[in-house]
């Protein structure tokens, strides 16, 4: 099985690629994409260990390949059904024959940046993240962490370890240990 993260939402899919890591019984090996060699490609998706029953290969960054990557999707049905693949790239060109042929035969799961219009999932995010933490954040205090820090996610996990540490989530805590983000200067 071969899934395909993509996206710019750097924090989301290192989350997501973190759970698929933790759920395997074993050691991932990490390939850099950039690097690869198409006599690489056989081993990675076909060949077998003999310390392990099962394989879970990360590679990152392989649209940037274009010899590889263009010759991708003939290797991706021979693919062994002991192997999971997890191709992570952040910004592929949606234009090549390559992307368009490794999407129809992965499992593809996109990450995008949040938006203004993501507000109040931004929101719902900070209080969950909060929780999962052990702090708790009501929906006001979460609004005005997101309206002063931003959307952009890592940055939002930063503010609530800080705000954790300090075990007081007010707005004057807020204030006083916590940057507002440039539009909120």
């Amino acid at each position: 099985m071969i899934t395909w993260f993509t996206g710019e939402n750097t924090f989301d899919m290192k989350q997501a690629m973190l759970a698929i890591v933790e759920r395997f019984e074993g050691t991932a090996e990490r390939f850099d994409g950039s690097m690869l060699e198409l006599k690489n490609i056989p081993d990675l998706l076909m060949g077998r260990t003999l310390f392990a029953q099962k394989r879970l290969v990360i590679i990152t960054d392989l649209s940037q390949n274009s010899a590889v990557w263009e010759k991708l999707p003939e290797w991706i049905d021979r693919t062994s059904d002991d192997i999971e693949v997890l191709l992570i790239d952040g910004k592929p060109d949606r234009r090549t024959t390559g992307y368009k042929e490794v999407k129809k035969r992965v499992i593809l799961k996109e990450f995008p940046l949040w938006g203004e219009r993501d507000q109040a999932l931004a929101v719902t995010w900070v209080v969950t993240q909060a929780e999962s933490i052990g702090l708790s954040l009501d929906k006001k205090l979460a609004h005005y962490i997101v309206d002063r820090v931003g959307l952009d996610q890592w940055q939002l996990a930063n503010a609530l370890e800080k705000i954790f540490l300090l075990e007081s989530a007010t707005v004057q805590t807020i204030n006083d240990t916590i940057e507002p983000n440039r539009s909120e200067n």
